[in-house]
């Protein structure tokens, strides 16, 4: 009979991704990541063998997913604009725990030139993310040349608040930009 798991998977990842958000993917070390699962490095390193850089990989795509799944999906739900850009917005706003919490993306694309692999997923990341937003636009009337610029420039928006946020620690930044957010989509 096998052990069972000391922790799931999905609690896993939340655990792996704070280390890696707040300390970036060169300053994470195999003991910040034990420490934060309460795993022996050895149960991580069983459970990863690429190590960090398989971890990093699956945090990340267990956040595209969770943003594609869970926020941006509701720009595809059957409602008005209006509707689901509030659902959105309340959603990218649990997300990041109201400002509160870096982004993942942000943090590993200062220093992914170590691992090409984690390169091609965040550029890979944040083009699906584009692309949702640009889906929308179009669906809602914007030109294929408007839609790409504006949903580039919301996707600058949100990254360039959590950044402030991280700098200036307050939310502040994160939240002005969701308040702002349904007129920086609409806006004609």
């Amino acid at each position: 009979m096998g052990r069972h798991a000391m922790i799931s998977d999905s609690e896993l990842m939340q655990k792996l991704s704070v280390v890696f958000r707040h300390k970036g993917f060169s300053g994470a070390s195999l003991a910040d990541l034990a420490a934060a699962t309460n795993l022996k490095r050895a149960s991580l390193y069983h459970r990863f063998p690429e190590g960090k850089s398989q971890m990093a990989m699956e945090v990340l795509i267990a956040a595209k997913d969770q943003m594609m799944n869970y926020v941006l999906a509701a720009l595809r739900e059957d409602a008005s604009a209006e509707i689901r850009i509030s659902r959105m917005t309340e959603r990218l706003n649990s997300f990041y725990l109201n400002g509160e919490q870096g982004c993942f993306l942000n943090v590993l694309a200062s220093n992914i030139i170590q691992d090409n692999r984690l390169a091609s997923e965040v550029k890979l990341i944040l083009g699906l993310l584009i692309g949702e937003i640009e889906y929308f636009l179009q669906q809602t009337g914007f030109s294929k040349t408007l839609a790409q610029t504006r949903a580039q420039r919301i996707m600058m928006l949100l990254q360039g608040s959590l950044v402030m946020c991280r700098g200036m620690q307050s939310s502040k930044p994160f939240q002005d930009f969701i308040k702002n957010l349904k007129d920086e989509l609409l806006k004609q």
